[in-house]
């Protein structure tokens, strides 16, 4: 797997498969057969940031530093069947990091015990 970190959009290589996910959005999109194609969806539901409060346009961005604490943003890499997930608060330190097993669909959250 090969990951380029930085600013959004995310992208990374896994197998023989290009992958790239947007920070406001909530799809993990391949290329494949010169087509972008769909691959994974994190529902965040209430915690997915509201088009109206994306802080590019200047008339938001002031309403966005005051409420962005209650939204998170998502960031997702893939090795073989594992597709680690973690998300992060706008505002906060807030981490949520878990594991899913694709052959399963089965999760776990991955809790830092130390903390």
């Amino acid at each position: 797997m090969v990951i380029m970190a930085g600013s959004y959009p995310v992208t990374f290589i896994s197998g023989n498969n290009w992958f790239f996910k947007d920070r406001y959005n909530d799809t993990v999109y391949t290329v494949a057969d010169n087509k972008i194609k769909p691959t994974y969806f994190i529902n965040l539901g209430k915690y997915l940031l509201p088009n109206e409060l994306r802080p590019e346009p200047p008339q938001s961005a002031l309403r966005f530093r005051s409420e962005n604490d209650k939204y998170f943003y998502v960031s997702v890499m893939e090795a073989g069947d594992m597709i680690f997930v973690t998300t992060e608060n706008y505002k906060a330190n807030i981490n949520k990091n878990m594991l899913f097993d694709s052959n399963s669909s089965e999760g776990i959250f991955l809790v830092n015990k130390s903390n």
